[in-house]
Formats: structure tokens, C-alpha cells, sequence
């Protein structure tokens, strides 16, 4: 991703993922599973100044709507030009994509921004989430995150649980929503249609 980013190439990349995505998404239509969809977002694809208009456009000429989607942007990235990336996802959120902060907590965000952003979840990086059960100053670090999402109405998202007793921890605490190997690995698109209800 690195070589991607520094050649250009993650936004053709990008539009190769959100093409492929929104194919499965047309496999998915006649069926009764409602399933959302999250993309990473480079902070090269973000700085473009017609991301926001390709996107919306290439999702509803595939007729999909944008609210099918959560679009993660790392903290990081958010900060780099808060004023304008906020702008832009004002537009995303216009039309009804939702936006997660990712890998929160690694970075430096001002409170006074977070406030300001237009956010739904902020996902708890998995640097936290492995010290649970093991280190307090790191648990209590999921806690402030987990009540600093409830002040500003966001949800939680926690990466990379692995273990029963990391979620226990989450769920005693107020997490809304995981991700990690305790419940799958990643599966090819055919295996995690199965899986669907």
C-alpha cells in the first residue's frame, strides 16, 4: 500500500475495490441479507479534490445506494487537512455513507476537532485491544475511548479481537461493534455468502 500510495496507483487501486465491491453488492440485490459494506480510504484518494463526486457517482450508476456503505479514514490521515477533509465528508455524509475513524487512538486528534467531524464510529485500534487482560493503563485506554464516542453520539468499533475474554471486556464496557479471528478469519466472498442469514 505504501508503493501504491507513493506511485499514484492506490487510486486506481481504489476504484478497482470499490468496481469489485459494488459487484458483489449486485450479487447480494435479490437476496433478503441486508449487508453494509466498509472501504478503507487512502489519505492519497482523499486529498483528490473530485473523490467525493467519483464516488457517489460510480456507487449510484451502479445503482447501489451510498448508504450501503462506511467509508474508514485513519485519524492520521483525517488530521493532515482537517478543514477541507471535514468539508468532504459532509458530502459523503450527505448522501448517506457513513464514516468511521480507523485505527483511533494512535493518533493526535484535538477534542475540539472530533467534535466537528462528521463521524459515526470510531474503531478502537487492535494495539489496545491485545493488552486487554493484561495491562490496566491500555484497558483503561478502551474505556476513555469507548465514553469519549458516547459524549460525541458515535458508535465503537473494536479491531482485532481474538480472544473470549477481550470480548467480554468490550461488551461489559459498552462496545458496540468487533471485528477479529475469534469470529472469522478473512474469507473469500463466496465463503462469507454462506454465512449470511
Amino acid at each position: 500500500i505504501p508503493i501504491a500510495e507513493q506511485s499514484g496507483l492506490i487510486n486506481q487501486l481504489g476504484n478497482v475495490i470499490l468496481e469489485k465491491t459494488l459487484a458483489h453488492i449486485r450479487e447480494l440485490k435479490n437476496s433478503p441479507k441486508n449487508v453494509r459494506f466498509s472501504l478503507n480510504i487512502s489519505p492519497v484518494q482523499l486529498k483528490r479534490s473530485d473523490f467525493c463526486h467519483n464516488f457517489i457517482n460510480t456507487v449510484e450508476a451502479n445503482g447501489v445506494s451510498p448508504s450501503t456503505f462506511t467509508v474508514e479514514i485513519t485519524e492520521t490521515a483525517i488530521m493532515e487537512n482537517v478543514e477541507e477533509n471535514i468539508y468532504k465528508l459532509k458530502r459523503l455524509k450527505s448522501k448517506g455513507v457513513s464514516v468511521a475513524i480507523d485505527d483511533f487512538g494512535k493518533g493526535y486528534s484535538s477534542l475540539n476537532y472530533l467534535k466537528s467531524l462528521p463521524l459515526d464510529y470510531l474503531k478502537i485500534d487492535s494495539s489496545f485491544i491485545e493488552k486487554i487482560g493484561k495491562d490496566r493503563d491500555y484497558e483503561a485506554v478502551v474505556k476513555t475511548i469507548i465514553s469519549i464516542a458516547g459524549i460525541f453520539n458515535f458508535r465503537t468499533i473494536a479491531e482485532g479481537i481474538e480472544t473470549q475474554e477481550q470480548l467480554e471486556f468490550l461488551r461489559e464496557n459498552g462496545c458496540n461493534l468487533g471485528q477479529g479471528f475469534l469470529f472469522y478469519e478473512p474469507l473469500p466472498f463466496e465463503e462469507f455468502i454462506k454465512l449470511l442469514p
